[in-house]
């Protein structure tokens, strides 16, 4: 807890050290005296739900006006701090959603925002994704996709690596055994002369799992039946007697 009290709070500091960084991150308004309800609204209604990934509830809001004293670098420090000491911003908890059955529990269009994008991206949902958490869509299948569709669209860095990371532990190629033994540093750097290479076959596996994932669309059958050839070597694919992919 200490730990995370004093990230928060260093945070914060960071942020309120000038008035241009406390108004980027909290407003044009925050830095006025006496600080209206509208800006303060406006903060706890767009950026605090950014960081808690679901908007504040009324007994939340009742609580921050009620402590809250107004604009002041240390009242701002603490309004910060504490958002970020909420266990809803530290833990990814869904507790909102509605029993379908004793056993099955459908979790909150927010909740959902978070689980897609913490397991697509290793971020907090972005602004359109809280919108259609908002707006209710999010429940639907068809919306679902196609955010899905949106966030490998936009973020395909972050999402290439998931897919790569998923697929690595699934398949655990990445525990494939140098084919030689003992290993020379020519297959380790894979210099030319048509030696097969640890590297080289992990290479081939991340070629085919981001073909099905991202481009063909895949199925199952396709990861084990394909046909096809990803060397992406040309010392590889001379081996298999293939053009490189």
């Amino acid at each position: 807890v200490a730990a995370y009290f004093s990230a928060a709070k260093a945070f914060a500091t960071e942020v309120t050290k000038t008035l241009a960084r406390t108004k980027t991150f909290m407003g044009a308004c925050a830095t006025t005296t006496p600080l209206t309800d509208p800006c303060l609204d406006s903060f706890l209604s767009a950026q605090a739900t950014k960081i808690l990934r679901r908007p504040l509830t009324a007994p939340e809001v009742t609580a921050i006006k009620a402590e809250y004293a107004g604009y002041s670098e240390k009242n701002n420090q603490w309004l910060l701090t504490r958002l970020y000491m909420s266990p809803s911003f530290i833990f990814h908890l869904e507790l909102d959603g509605q029993n379908e059955s004793p056993t099955l529990l459908k979790i909150s269009p927010y909740e959902l925002a978070s689980r897609i994008s913490f397991y697509l991206l290793k971020m907090a949902p972005d602004d359109a994704l809280l919108a259609a958490a908002a707006g209710g869509t999010l429940v639907e299948k068809d919306k679902i996709t196609s955010e899905i569709a949106r966030l490998a669209a936009q973020y395909p860095t972050y999402y290439k690596a998931t897919v790569d990371e998923f697929f690595a532990g699934w398949l655990a190629y990445k525990n494939i055994a140098y084919p030689l033994t003992p290993v020379e540093l020519s297959e380790v750097a894979f210099a030319a002369g048509r030696k097969l290479s640890r590297q080289s076959l992990i290479n081939e596996m991340q070629g085919m799992v981001r073909h099905y994932t991202n481009d063909a669309q895949g199925s199952f059958d396709d990861l084990f039946l394909t046909t096809k050839s990803f060397a992406v070597d040309d010392d590889l694919a001379a081996i298999y007697g293939v053009s490189k992919w």
